[in-house]
């Protein structure tokens, strides 16, 4: 069956007071109130939690498209500290193979070191240079992570010069004062479209060391970042054997998710729930799957990052995600890296001038405006730092997602529920430390046929009975809760 839901998000904000608001009648909003729908119940065990990690709010930049305008209006600024962004991705994915820091050309995957390399630079406003970078995460407040160029010295017969060129860059760095912890080692090095083409796990793992054991005698407290294939489950063989070449030399893995590339569709998402690898494993059970390996080769304390994620792009044929569709499946995929415990992520990208990025982005640079995925994104920041909670569900299981957390500090207790289905849900949460006639807030993120981004607020009265928490959530929609 197919199903056509349009464009852009309806946010309703539901806020529930305590029995002193005075606006709608109870029990005749159909958003707090539908017990004759079909019902979940969720219960919390709070005995059975992880930690979510502080640094899934990541984005990447990509050098070669990120001119100067991009930063004038303060839009993103905002946006980085209102999502408690903890790294900026530099100078980007593929292109940081072709790079060379000290003359940056704009012309982002061609390579200066190519002895047929005929290109005039471009203009040094339309691209960002490492003095730029170095003044925006110090502006920003955040983290830096840099990659390093491991392809040109390999394919040009100038490995030295190239391992010199990466100690230069963590020189120049800490003479400008910015103290880099955080370097990647080349990206997708098993792709042919890599500088020099893909590598083999022996080669890369070569290259790793090399690079390595010159990078950490120059600041022995780098963390350093190998990447390889995505699904554990097919390329076990490979994560092992870069372990037992190179794992004394790597701090942290990174795979890169793009969920279903090429055939990302809006009827793909709503066949599976959790979505997850083209194999069939959700990504849960793909970062599962990557501390059983860690740990049986002996590196139970090396931590999994995905410093490229996003919805993959759909055929040109057919009928792409649009910008809040597209918001929705980034949505899940954050969710599941919450679940399944990720340690580092990196959106990619923060923008890009042209393309199907404008609308997987988070930033439109045409229209200076952030894209509907940031609102959904924002609402899950909250949850950086918490305490992630076990669950058991009851009744209504098929195409709902739901996250469940304890804040540290104030004890509240916040979550969110994904709906994929066409029916209103009725949800019923049950913890112990859910009490009667206590305030909570509701949040609700709808995919409508609608062709505007229209708010609605509404208040009622709270219904909390003891332990339990209700509400409906609507079809197709997320909605965000917590108690106060």
């Amino acid at each position: 069956m197919k199903v056509y839901i349009d464009i852009h998000i309806i946010l309703f904000i539901v806020a529930l007071f305590s029995c002193s608001s005075k606006n709608t009648t109870e029990g005749n909003d159909p958003i707090l109130h539908g017990n004759d729908y079909v019902t979940a119940k969720i219960t919390i065990d709070k005995s059975d939690k992880h930690a979510i990690s502080s640094d899934l709010f990541g984005y990447n930049i990509v050098y070669a498209e990120t001119p100067d305008r991009a930063w004038n209006n303060g839009v993103i600024e905002n946006f980085t500290k209102e999502t408690k962004t903890s790294f900026i991705r530099y100078p980007g994915g593929t292109v940081v193979t072709y790079w060379h820091w000290k003359e940056p050309t704009g012309n982002g995957w061609d390579d200066i070191w190519n002895p047929e390399y005929n290109m005039s630079s471009k203009p040094s406003s339309d691209f960002m240079d490492i003095d730029e970078y170095i003044s925006l995460v110090n502006k920003f407040k955040i983290n830096p992570l840099i990659g390093i160029n491991i392809n040109s010295g390999y394919k040009y017969n100038r490995l030295n010069e190239s391992v010199n060129e990466a100690l230069d860059l963590m020189n120049y760095c800490k003479d400008k004062g910015l103290n880099v912890e955080y370097w990647y080692l080349g990206n997708e090095p098993y792709r042919p479209d890599c500088n020099g083409g893909p590598l083999t796990v022996e080669q890369y793992a070569d290259l790793i060391n090399i690079f390595a054991n010159a990078m950490r005698k120059n600041n022995p407290s780098v963390k350093l970042i190998a990447n390889w294939l995505s699904n554990f489950t097919q390329q076990e063989k490979d994560y092992i054997k870069l372990l037992k070449l190179a794992g004394q030399n790597i701090d942290i893995f990174d795979v890169h998710h793009y969920w279903n590339w090429s055939t990302a569709s809006l009827d793909g998402w709503l066949k599976k729930t959790p979505i997850g690898l083209w194999t069939g494993q959700s990504y849960i059970e793909d970062i599962k799957k990557f501390r059983e390996i860690a740990q049986k080769n002996g590196y139970p304390d090396i931590k999994l990052a995905t410093l490229e994620w996003n919805a993959g792009p759909g055929k040109e044929s057919e009928e792409r995600l649009n910008v809040s569709q597209n918001a929705f499946v980034q949505c899940e995929m954050m969710m599941q890296f919450m679940l399944g415990g990720m340690d580092i992520a990196t959106f990619w990208p923060l923008f890009w001038r042209s393309g199907q990025f404008n609308e997987r982005g988070i930033y439109n640079i045409d229209s200076g405006k952030l894209n509907p995925n940031s609102l959904l994104l924002k609402e899950l920041s909250q949850f950086s730092s918490t305490q992630c909670l076990g669950t058991a569900i009851e009744g209504k299981k098929d195409n709902l997602l739901y996250l469940c957390v304890e804040d540290p500090d104030t004890k509240s207790l916040k979550g969110c529920i994904l709906n994929k289905n066409g029916e209103p849900i009725n949800i019923k949460i049950v913890e112990s430390g859910i009490t009667s006639n206590k305030p909570y807030s509701v949040r609700q993120y709808t995919l409508e046929n609608s062709n505007s981004l229209i708010q609605e607020n509404i208040t009622a009265k709270s219904e909390l009975k003891s332990k339990e928490l209700i509400f409906n959530i609507l079809p197709y929609s997320i909605v965000f809760f917590e108690t106060h």
